[in-house]
This record gives structure tokens, sequence and C-alpha cells, in this order.
């Protein structure tokens, strides 16, 4: 076998004290780069020894060629972060003065050495080139229009088999656990024991189970088309649009797929090499408008939004509301990735570079590992705090009220059920009891407590003080507003957004004056602000799991929720003066 990798002049070195992989000027590394460069690296060299930073010469030549590894050298104190950007900044411009362009001119000097290397070695015939079978496949496939509409067509596609394809497993997920919850309640008296095991644990569980289905379609996607070699052609095909915001093509699947769920796509942030793209995709990504917004969208619209038609009886008002609050999330997220690039992560827009590799038939194995690996990581990173989260929200919705009251009529209740001649009259008496009890215990608990203290703050939005509960008890996920405004208005937890009695009492529901507290101006104000705020504890986990610090769900967090809260002001108000000028 031929060594086509040959030492290059001045690469004698030792090599052992280096990571695997790295060599110091070595052939593959820094040999053939431009002298401007090397001196260049040399004097940066020289500046970080003087203050105490004994980089390695590879990491100051990444560095120079990529500043945003910056992060990753824990021997760069802090307080010289500012000193050591400016200095790199003033070394990009006095090598761009030298004709050195970075980065592309470690591309050009890569591939130079190699063709110098393979002279003798690979054979070309004096034939015109024959155009292979890839080369046909991407005059269509990145075509500048053609191309395009393929990718729209096959992002849509992805989209609606995570929306569609998962909602089967995720049902069967769902019930799974409610089976599991009623088979413990049908083994253990009510009690607070019975109520952490159903309400906090199991549920708990299962709200970790339920987000695999999108994670691994997500996943298995993302492999084959990584497998296939269409993923780079993707990129390419978006890098122009996404280059407007700062970011480059890679971070428009990430996004497109976090209108599904937040979490997925966050974690396929990690095929994004650059760290301020990846961090401005991560920090973006839950403002597009996750199918978790959805029943709130749903309830609010049939219960507020008028059922009218415009244009000729070709648009609905619901159906252009719901595709309004779908939008608003990206839309939102343009100018908040450039405040991202501009403030948080400045610096040189990174260059597209990507090799277009040829297309083959993915292999399955691979494709196996990658959403097995993906699916583990999951469950062992992010799984094991929005498990221990749900548990302190049921805490705090649980705790400190008296329960024996409820749990002698919950017995009752079930004892009564469990008579082949029940009385239906007592079984619905006891149950719009129980209802009632819940609906004042959450009043009564942390939780109640925390919606009451922060009524002053949310009442310029149109709220009261249970829609403020109904928000905080959604924190783990945002679609329990929905069973939660259920209990807290006596129609029990299990309501969904079809409900109608609880579109019913929310449309009866009054202030002390007798003003009713919504109107749609209330609804508006309440999906602008989940199409906006971060209500949603797992993605959050997902932040920490993947930046590795807690920092930027807090950042995420507070950004969010001001986004939310503004949004949502100016929308209650402009309504409000529309509807009654």
């Amino acid at each position: 076998m031929l060594e086509i990798l040959e030492k290059a002049p001045g690469s004698e070195q030792n090599y052992s004290t280096y990571p695997q992989g790295v060599l110091e000027r070595s052939a593959l590394a820094s040999a053939s780069f431009p002298n401007a460069f090397l001196e260049s690296v040399d004097e940066l060299g020289t500046w970080f020894r003087s203050q105490g930073c004994p980089l390695e010469r590879f990491q100051i030549e990444r560095l120079l060629i990529d500043d945003s590894q910056a992060h990753s050298y824990r021997v760069i104190p802090k307080r010289l972060s500012s000193e050591v950007a400016q200095r790199i900044a003033k070394t990009r411009e006095h090598l761009a003065t030298q004709g050195v362009s970075i980065p592309l001119f470690e591309t050009r000097a890569r591939y130079g050495w190699i063709k110098q290397r393979v002279v003798g070695v690979v054979e070309r015939q004096a034939r015109e080139r024959r155009i292979s079978t890839s080369d046909r496949i991407d005059r269509w496939l990145t075509h500048r229009w053609l191309g395009l509409l393929f990718f729209i067509a096959l992002m849509f596609l992805i989209f609606q088999s995570i929306t569609a394809f998962a909602s089967w497993p995720m049902d069967g997920i769902g019930f799974g656990t409610q089976w599991v919850g009623q088979k413990v309640e049908a083994m253990m008296a009510p009690g607070p024991l019975r109520s952490l095991l159903v309400d906090g644990i199991i549920a708990g569980v299962g709200a970790v189970l339920v987000f695999l289905p999108q994670i691994a379609i997500l996943f298995f996607f993302i492999a084959v088309l990584e497998d296939c070699g269409y993923m780079s052609r993707a990129a390419f095909m978006m890098d122009k649009f996404m280059s407007a915001l700062g970011m480059s093509g890679k971070s428009f699947l990430p996004l497109m797929s976090s209108f599904a769920c937040a979490i997925p796509g966050i974690m396929a942030t990690r095929t994004i090499e650059n760290r301020r793209d990846r961090m401005v995709t991560i920090l973006i990504a839950p403002l597009m408008s996750c199918s978790a917004r959805w029943p709130v969208y749903v309830l609010m619209v049939s219960a507020f939004v008028p059922k009218q038609a415009v244009l000729g009886g070709w648009v609905s008002v619901q159906g252009a509301v719901l595709f309004a609050m779908m939008c608003i999330g990206a839309l939102v997220a343009i100018p908040v990735a450039w405040l991202l690039k501009r403030f948080l992560f400045p610096g040189e827009p990174s260059t597209f570079i990507m090799e277009l590799s040829s297309y083959k038939w993915p292999s399955f194995r691979v494709v196996a590992m990658r959403v097995w690996e993906r699916v583990l990581s999951f469950i062992a990173r992010a799984g094991s705090l929005i498990f221990v989260t749900s548990v302190l929200v049921w805490a705090a919705a649980y705790f400190p009220g008296d329960h024996s009251l409820v749990d002698q009529t919950t017995a009752k209740l079930e004892a009564e059920q469990a008579d082949p001649n029940a009385d239906e009259a007592k079984t619905q008496a006891w149950s719009s009891e129980i209802n009632q009890l819940k609906s004042d215990l959450i009043a009564k608990s942390y939780l109640g407590m925390a919606g009451r203290w922060i009524e002053p703050i949310v009442r310029p939005l149109g709220w009261d003080g249970k829609i403020g509960v109904a928000v905080l008890a959604s924190f783990p996920a945002r679609e329990v507003i929905v069973a939660t405004l259920g209990t807290i208005y006596s129609l029990g937890g299990g309501q969904d957004e079809t409900s109608q009695g609880l579109a019913e009492n929310l449309r009866s529901a009054t202030w002390p004056d007798g003003r009713p507290v919504y109107t749609l101006a209330t609804a508006c104000s309440i999906m602008v602000f989940f199409a906006l705020c971060a209500q949603c504890v797992s993605t959050l986990v997902t932040i920490r799991r993947e930046t590795n610090s807690w920092r930027w769900p807090i950042f995420s967090f507070v950004y969010m929720t001001t986004l939310a809260y503004l949004g949502a002001w100016i929308v209650y108000n402009l309504m409000s003066f529309w509807l009654n000028p």
C-alpha cells in the first residue's frame, strides 16, 4: 500500500505529547500554510506565553481560523477574553492585507498540499471528464428553483411525519401511562402516597417517554439524510437565506424540526460545528411554535374567535388566527437571532464550506445505531431532570392543603363505581364535589399562592389569578394548561382543547364587577404569550444538557418570558382598543 501522507519539511518532531489526531506543523496541519499566517501564529504564541496562557500551536491556529473555539480552551482566563478577541480581529485584518483570507485559505492550502502529494500516485487520463451519477442528481436537487422546491417538499414530509406518525406511539405512551396510573389507583387507597405515585412519579415518567417518538423519528430522518449524502445539499440550499440571519444553512433543519418539538430540534444542532451558529440556533429554536402549543391555540380560538369567513368565503378567521399563531414565533426569531449575533456572539460570519460527497444508499445499521444512541442520550441526560421537575411541580400543587376530605369522597366514589348497580346521580354528585374540592385545594396550594402573588403582574395582560395559576402549573409542559383550567373551573383534569364545557365556563367567568374575564383580547393575549414564552421545562433542561451550563437555559427563560409578556401586553391593549374604541 502506498503511503500518501508523507512528512512535510520541518515536521520531524515528537508528537507523543499532543492529543490523538493533532499534529503540530504536520503535513496535514500547517506545513503548507502561507508564511504570513505562520508568522502571525508565532506572534500570538509569544503574546499568550507572556500572559501566562501557554497554548499549543495547533490551538492558536484553530483560534485564529475560528475564534468561536476560544470557549473550549480553559487555560484562557476570562479577564483576557475581550483582549484575545481584539488581537485576533487585528491579526485577521493584517492577514487580509497580505492576501490571506480566513478561513478560505485553509481549505485551499490543504487541498493544494493533497494535490502535490498525489502527483505520480493518481493518474488522470487526458479525456473528457465523465459526469457522475451524483452530478446528474445535483443538477436537479441543487438547482436554484427546482432544488428549493424539492427541499421544501422534503421538509414538509419530515414535518408531517413527526407530527402525524409520532402521534400514534405518543398516544400509546399516554394510554400506557394512564393505564399504569389506574392500576396503582386500584391497588391503593386515596392519599398523598397514591397522588405522589400517580400524579408525580408516573406522570413524570410519562412526561419523559412521550417525547421519544418525535425524537426517534426526527433523528431517523437526519441519519438517513446524512448517510445518503443529501444533508450537505440541504444545508447548501438554505445557506443563502440563513446567512441573512448571521447563521449557516445547517441551522435550518433544527429550526424546522422545532415546529414539532424544540427538544429534538435543539439536539439536532450537534451537526453545527461553529459554536456561534450552534448557540444562536439553540436559543431561538424554542420560539418555533411546537405541537405542545396547539391545544392552547385550539381552545382559545374555538371559544373566542368568531366562526366567520373573509375574502369571499375563501379564508376562515379561525384558521387565519391559528396560522398567525404558528408563524409569530418564527417571525420574532429573525430580529432575536440578529441581536444575539450582534451582542452575545459577535464575530465574523462563519464561511460555509462543505464537501458534497457522492450519493449512496444509507446503511440501515448506521441509521439504527445513530437513532438508538441519541434516544438513549435523551433519556439519560435530559429525562432525569424532566422527571425531577415534574415531581417538584406536583408537590407545589399538592401541598400544604388538607386532602382528607377529597380522599374520603374519592374512596366513596370508587366504591360506588365498583358496584354494578351504581347510582349514576350519586356518582355524578360526588364527582362534582371532588372537582370543586380539588379546585379549592389548588387555590390554597403553594402553586395557587404563587398565582395570587403574580396576579398584579399579569393583570395588565387581561388575566386573573386563575389564569396565572394555570400558566405556572403548565411549566412542565405547555399543554397542561388545558387540564389545569379544567381543574380550576371544577370540571376535572380530564378536559382537553375540544371540551365544550370548559369553553362555556371560560366564557362565563367574570371579574368581581361583573365584567367577563375572557374576551377576544384576553384570548389573543394568552395565545401570544404561549407562542413566545419558555413554558417547557423539558426544553430548558435540554438546553442545559446541550450547552453544559445553567446560564443559557436561565437566559432563554428570561428573554423569552420578557418577550412573551411584552407581546401579550401589546396585543391585549391593541385588541381592547380595536374592539372597544
